[in-house]
């Protein structure tokens, strides 16, 4: 075997991987941002998102959480109306939910708490 070759294809698989690492770390940041300057048109205390994968079905399935203060949704309309206009600029914009669908993420939902959370359809 050659050991000349082994280690520099070893370089290149290990560089390849922390390249792949930082692309995503990149794309997570850009997302964030892109759903910040998205959410932000609608004066929603929107805080942050996070991602989670739950079988279903046999199958998994990407969720993305999108994070809002909800302290003062009182009545079960105003978080109905809340959800209505999150969930369509949100799904309103090709662009996000095109990178969305390519990186994986099978649905959206809103959660105001861990009591209130809605998906988006």
């Amino acid at each position: 075997m050659n050991r000349p070759f082994t280690k520099q294809w070893l370089t290149l698989l290990a560089s390849a991987i922390l390249s792949g690492l930082s692309t995503q770390a990149v794309a997570e940041d850009d997302l964030g941002e892109r759903l910040g300057a998205t959410l932000k048109q609608l004066h929603a205390s929107y805080e942050g998102y996070e991602r989670a994968t739950i079988p279903e079905n046999g199958h998994p399935k990407t969720y993305l959480l999108l994070d809002f203060e909800g302290d003062n949704l009182s009545r079960n309309e105003q978080r109905q109306e809340r959800i209505h206009h999150i969930c369509s600029r949100i799904l309103t914009n090709r662009d996000l939910v095109a990178d969305l669908s390519s990186q994986g993420v099978h649905m959206v939902s809103v959660a105001f708490n861990q009591r209130y959370q809605y998906d988006c359809l």
